[in-house]
């Protein structure tokens, strides 16, 4: 009888599957059966995927002309290293860090470059319109009758009442975590104008620069949180794109490749804007764990790697 396969390995395999490895190399790699990864995705209620041939040639060409490994990770719905490796056994250059930011600059218009710097500037200047004051304009006021009895006889608040809500919550910048901070504080220093908690319907989300919003996912609760399996499709729906970040202690971190990934997403969306809202879930250094669109019937919220489990949200 052979012996039990240990979490590591299986966590391997996960990843590499939703990273957009062919299943063959998997297999092949971690010494495990089809039937073994088969029982596994579906043990953690992950949808399977359409095995897809990534186009070599056109990623290569797309790479020298400039766009980056995060933009056509985004552009392919793989994670950043399979691109990586495909660069690499085509025997592509990798760019620095620095000759990328200078290709980045080359792409820019004089405009651009300006209200960029401006933003930035912007991001780190007091400002009296982004910090609450007494004289500032009067908040949203809440419906009076906020409640109703439904069918059921249960009392239940009012979609006017929800609604008002979350835009109040939007302007009061409430329940707005440390993660949501750091996000928040990573894509202005990008250039990016990011509104906290903005107000999506009845819904809020952490961070947002239309038409993409982030939440940042803490600790394992939001697993079992059904609340995600409802809002999801409304505010894809809605015309936005999701992008959910596990910020969990290790590996998994927030940090600067998650905010990187943000932005290439953005830049593609507008580049090629869905006509079906599009979600991601992403590890919080930025590396692909899950992808969909509004179509989906499942939206999981696929975990990073198991390490330590101290969420930071």
């Amino acid at each position: 009888m052979a012996a039990p396969l240990d979490s590591a390995t299986l966590d391997n395999a996960i990843q590499l599957y939703l990273a957009g490895e062919p299943q063959q190399q998997i297999l092949t790699t971690l010494g495990i059966s089809a039937t073994t990864l088969h029982r596994e995705r579906t043990r953690r209620g992950i949808p399977p995927r359409r095995e897809m041939s990534l186009p070599d040639a056109e990623i290569a060409a797309a790479y020298a002309t400039g766009e980056s490994e995060l933009s056509l990770s985004a552009r392919y719905g793989v994670s950043r290293n399979v691109i990586r490796r495909r660069l690499d056994i085509l025997g592509v250059s990798i760019r620095s860090h620095s000759q990328a930011g200078k290709v980045r600059a080359s792409k820019m218009t004089p405009e651009q470059r300006r209200a960029q710097s401006q933003r930035a500037r912007d991001a780190w200047r007091p400002s009296t319109k982004s910090m609450p004051s007494k004289a500032s304009k009067p908040r949203s006021k809440l419906v009076a009758e906020p409640t109703y009895v439904g069918a059921d006889g249960r009392r239940r608040y009012t979609e006017e009442f929800m609604i008002a809500r979350a835009r109040q919550r939007q302007e009061r910048r409430s329940n707005h975590s440390a993660g949501d901070q750091l996000m928040e504080d990573m894509l202005r220093q990008r250039g990016l104008a990011p509104v906290a908690q903005q107000a999506i319907g009845k819904y809020n989300v952490d961070v947002a620069v239309a038409p993409v919003a982030v939440e940042v996912l803490g600790g394992g609760w939001h697993l079992e949180k059904r609340h995600h399996s409802t809002r999801t499709p409304q505010i894809l729906n809605a015309g936005w794109h999701l992008v959910f970040v596990w910020n969990r202690e290790g590996r998994s971190a927030l940090g600067e490749g998650a905010a990187d990934y943000v932005v290439a997403f953005l830049d593609e969306v507008g580049r090629q804007p869905p006509t079906v809202g599009q979600y991601r879930v992403i590890s919080g250094d930025g590396q692909l764990l899950a992808a969909g669109s509004g179509q989906d019937n499942q939206f999981p919220l696929v975990p990073p790697p198991r390490g330590s489990e101290g969420g930071r949200a």
